[in-house]
């Protein structure tokens, strides 16, 4: 029966040892034999440490916390979106420095920030730890401000999105009318909110639109013929600007 006690007493010795040893323990177990007698107790068992004497021994065991981390498909340098005037299209750049399982990306679009369209996908190199560069064009973006991402898809179907870039394309610093002076035919480039309103006055201010022919050669692009029209100075109205044209 003493020895019962004396090995109760060292069990709860050993669990308070446990206890300031570990600052936020998750469980404690362990087992201990004596002669005529045995105490075991078992919680967790991860690590354990023995010890032992001529009459009995003890073993300790310790749950520790576990760690986890997490593998990150790609690792994106840098992404750039950048407007092409001269073609009126917008050209996508980025670079990874690792990848894992990365299958191909796609490229989305959209006018709002929140609804989303994919336009283009690129093939991956799928593992790498050394620099990758891709690049993709949108030959048709949308008018005014307009925003990308990146969808990167792993070969399991997983995907994650990159942050978005916006560009802001055919605005007012865009808007371009030629040629001036014309004889029959002037081209306006601009975006779809300046091209929805176009209205012709001849120098006395009277409204001469319903003389003229417009077709939208593109969704950028509106021709108006003016060869009904007599020569002179007019004024080609948009729905924010005001501009001179003379007809030879």
């Amino acid at each position: 029966m003493k020895h019962i006690k004396v090995i109760i007493v060292m069990i709860l010795l050993i669990c308070l040892e446990v206890l300031y040893a570990q600052e936020s323990p998750t469980a404690a177990g362990g087992e201990a034999t004596g002669a005529g007698a045995t105490v075991s107790y078992s919680v967790g068992q991860v690590m354990y440490t023995y010890k032992t004497s001529s009459n009995f021994n003890v073993a300790e065991g310790v749950q520790q916390p576990y760690e986890t981390s997490i593998v990150l498909p790609i690792k994106l340098l840098n992404f750039a979106v950048k407007l092409k005037k001269k073609k009126r299209s917008v050209l996508l750049n980025w670079q990874t420095v690792s990848e894992i399982n990365n299958d191909f990306f796609t490229i989305e679009r959209s006018k709002n920030g929140y609804d989303w369209q994919g336009i283009s996908s690129v093939i991956a190199v799928g593992n790498s730890s050394s620099l990758q560069s891709y690049s993709a064009t949108d030959n048709k973006p949308y008018s005014g401000l307009s925003y990308y991402r990146l969808k990167q898809t792993d070969f399991d179907g997983q995907f994650e999105h990159s942050q978005m870039k916006s560009v802001n394309i055919f605005g007012i610093d865009n808007f371009q009318i030629f040629p001036n002076p014309t004889n029959n035919q002037i081209t306006i480039i601009g975006n779809e909110n300046e091209l929805a309103e176009i209205i012709v006055y001849n120098s006395l201010g009277q409204d001469v639109t319903t003389l003229t022919l417009k077709v939208l050669k593109k969704e950028h692009e509106l021709l108006i013929d003016l060869s009904n029209l007599k020569v002179g100075i007019y004024y080609i109205k948009t729905k924010t600007t005001t501009n001179k044209v003379s007809k030879q």
